[in-house]
């Protein structure tokens, strides 16, 4: 078993997309994932380890493995809270940055005090996006955080990013919605492209709908990874 600071932990070892899950849970919970995409939403699945509360930005997304010019983005329901990594002294930290995304040239981008300042609840996701430094090669990057008790619902309207904070590969189960014109949506190695799951009526009937698929329940979403909710619905993954 990995150690962090001597302290046992839960490690993961789980590729973008993929579905591998923790060998154990102990007090302090780490997830190594594997990547070799530009884009990679992963699922908020731990506490502030202090407090319990929600997590900071910069807790939660370890540096170790990244570049110099890498941008992680937090999603508040209104704008972007972005970061850009820098190094200063020799030791790599999240700094507040303008970048904006490359999803939409139109989105408006918070620029925060401190990564310190910005937190974000388990169920909920952050989206990293390589920098120009990167070489293109597959790596491996770190999250880590306290367990959490319990799973609250979560409820979106209009738009969020979010993800499945379990250890298991799953549909999120929805109490509310989803309504038609609802999308699923997953950023994926080109900047400006996605896997796009559309809710849609069809026969009769309302149905999840991507390229040469078509289901009657949301897709399995992997552990520990995230997606963009587009639409208004209340959902959570017990």
């Amino acid at each position: 078993m990995k150690k962090l600071l001597s302290i046992a932990v839960c490690v993961s070892a789980v590729a973008a997309f993929a579905t591998d899950v923790p060998v154990s849970l102990g007090e302090v919970g780490v997830t190594a994932i594997d990547s070799s995409t530009t884009n990679t939403v992963i699922a908020v699945s731990y506490t502030d380890l202090a407090s319990a509360g929600n997590i900071t930005a910069s807790n939660l997304v370890k540096t170790a493995n990244l570049t110099v010019g890498d941008l992680l983005y937090v999603y508040n329901d209104a704008s972007f809270d972005a970061f850009e990594l820098d190094m200063s002294g020799g030791v790599k930290y999240w700094k507040p940055s303008t970048v904006v995304s490359p999803l939409d040239a139109g989105i408006t981008v918070s620029k925060s005090s401190s990564a310190d300042s910005v937190r974000v609840a388990v169920g909920k996701g952050v989206w990293l996006i390589r920098g120009s430094d990167w070489d293109g090669e597959p790596f491996t990057f770190y999250i880590y955080g306290k367990p959490y008790d319990s799973l609250a619902p979560v409820s979106v309207s209009g738009s969020a990013l979010v993800g499945n904070p379990t250890q298991t590969s799953k549909s999120p189960t929805f109490t509310s919605g989803p309504t038609a014109g609802d999308k699923i949506v997953v950023p994926y190695a080109n900047k400006t492209g996605a896997l796009i799951w559309n809710y849609s009526s069809a026969d009769g009937g309302y149905w999840w709908v991507k390229v040469g698929q078509t289901s009657l329940t949301a897709p399995a979403i992997p552990a520990g990874t995230g997606f963009w909710y587009v639409g208004t619905a209340t959902f959570n993954w017990n």
